[in-house]
């Protein structure tokens, strides 16, 4: 009996910095990893890119850690489909929001909002991809990941006394 080792990259982006993806940011404040079994995957790194290796048929779990004080929306896509509709994937898409210093798993695609359809490692021909009609990024995890924007309240200007007071009339701090 054959036995089929799968290797899946990832990608981590974010606005500020997709050029650098996934090595610069591996324990910055966001985290990607795969879970087998509760267990992460070893990551192996090469030209700038990461890799694990699962086995086919093994299912999996999209670990994301959120290592920052701000809450963050990732739009995670698993074989270049989006994982909350299934459709193609885009940073425009929709997201978890991930609360500071917690992470999220995610266990498959959602088919509803009970129900998922699990992440397993498998051949391109039989990827949910390319039943799909898109086999060219099988084996592509990818995580975009935008910080929530922090507003500061801006200062409210001190109320000035009404025009008809008469200013002249107050004792002056000048020495006489």
């Amino acid at each position: 009996m054959k036995t089929w080792r799968y290797l899946v990259v990832f990608w981590l982006l974010w606005p500020a910095a997709c050029a650098h993806g996934w090595e610069s940011n591996r324990r910055g404040a966001y985290e990607v990893s795969l879970v087998v079994n509760g267990v992460e995957l070893p990551v192996y790194h090469h030209r700038g890119r990461a890799f694990v290796e699962g086995w086919r048929g093994q299912r999996y779990v999209v670990r994301i850690h959120n290592r920052s004080p701000r809450r963050i929306e990732a739009v995670v896509s698993v074989d270049g489909r989006d994982v909350i509709d299934g459709r193609a994937a885009s940073l425009s898409k929709r997201g978890y929001v991930i609360q500071p210093w917690s992470s999220a798993d995610i266990d498959g695609f959602r088919t509803s909002m009970d129900r998922v359809a699990a992440f397993r490692f498998s051949d391109v021909e039989d990827s949910y991809a390319a039943r799909m009609g898109s086999s060219w990024t099988v084996g592509v995890v990818a995580v975009a990941v935008f910080p929530e924007r922090v507003y500061r309240p801006r200062p409210r200007p001190l109320p000035r006394p009404p025009y008809y007071l008469d200013r002249s009339e107050e004792k002056s701090a000048a020495p006489r």
